[in-house]
């Protein structure tokens, strides 16, 4: 039997709202965004002239790496582990499974799908609108935010001690052991040329939360800021520690801590006032056009 196809002729036009591949940007809820990554991205066929190879393919369905990338910036997270990506097309693929099943079902035209991906099609729209409409405004500017920040400062704390550290990793022990001796100062002189082309550098933030094991965490939190810590074996690396800052559990995040969190708070409060004026202006257009008719239930109160 030939792969399922992933939309019919008949729903593929409201689905497609151009391929679903600008809609990275639109301002939707996390859930939503996250349905529609999931949903969409299950729902792209294989295309003539498609050269970048896939991380994932289920019938005609395909996962670009691109796409991971995109939900990538999506989720604001960092750093975005290899366990999160594989969680992510773990879930990709087995939503595909189920769009292929219910392709082999015909559902692709069943009126109760038709009627929620018109619906969907409606948020996609006016968020999209939302999108380029705040797009031609005015970019928030930093004191702005600084304002909000002070204004909602007690708002702003570290809900956990989270230690930032700096860390060196290796497969090669001996060469990590020479990496801890020139940190420490235990062994004085340069490095000899090659000594440490096996060992990679990177910095990340830890968290008891976040650390299922926990001992890690205790080691990293009983080091003095700047300590380097000794060497430790995780999975089939040898890893190297510096703590570089902590923030304690309960304390002020700094501003800088938390831009990102404003910008997107102030971007919401921004857009919803954007999303009521432009509907306002919008509704008095079309009234003035002969495009719109309202016609509210007699005991309603019209506060227009």
């Amino acid at each position: 039997m030939p792969d399922s196809k992933c939309r019919s002729k008949g729903s593929r036009d409201r689905w497609q709202l151009g391929e679903l591949r600008n809609r990275f940007p639109i301002s939707v809820t996390p859930a939503l965004f996250s349905l529609l990554i999931l949903f969409a991205n299950g729902c792209r066929p294989v295309e003539q002239g498609d050269t970048e190879p896939p991380l994932a393919r289920v019938g005609d369905q395909i996962l670009t790496r691109t796409e991971l990338q995109a939900w990538e910036a999506a989720i604001h997270t960092e750093p975005v582990t290899e366990q999160m990506r594989t969680a992510f097309i773990r879930a990709w693929v087995e939503n595909a499974a189920l769009v292929y099943a219910a392709g082999e079902r015909g559902l692709h035209d069943d009126a109760w799908v038709a009627t929620r991906a018109d619906d969907l099609q409606r948020q996609l729209l006016v968020a999209r609108l939302i999108e380029l409409e705040s797009s031609a405004s005015q970019s928030i500017s930093i004191a702005r935010l600084r304002d909000y920040y002070a204004k909602h400062a007690t708002e702003f704390v570290w809900p956990e001690t989270r230690l930032v550290v700096e860390y060196w990793q290796s497969s090669n022990r001996q060469a990590l052991e020479a990496r801890r001796e020139t940190l420490t100062g235990a062994r004085p002189g340069p490095a000899q040329p090659g000594e440490f082309e096996t060992v990679s550098q990177g910095s990340l933030t830890i968290s008891e939360v976040s650390d299922t094991a926990g001992s890690l965490y205790r080691t990293l939190h009983n080091l003095p800021l700047g300590g380097i810590s000794n060497i430790r074996q995780l999975s089939h690396n040898f890893f190297l520690f510096r703590l570089l800052k902590r923030h304690d559990k309960g304390t002020p995040q700094h501003f800088e801590d938390v831009s990102d969190v404003i910008a997107r708070r102030v971007e919401a409060v921004e857009r919803s006032s954007l999303r009521h004026e432009l509907a306002s202006r919008m509704v008095e257009d079309l009234r003035r056009r002969g495009k719109l008719e309202w016609n509210p239930p007699r005991n309603a109160v019209d506060e227009q």
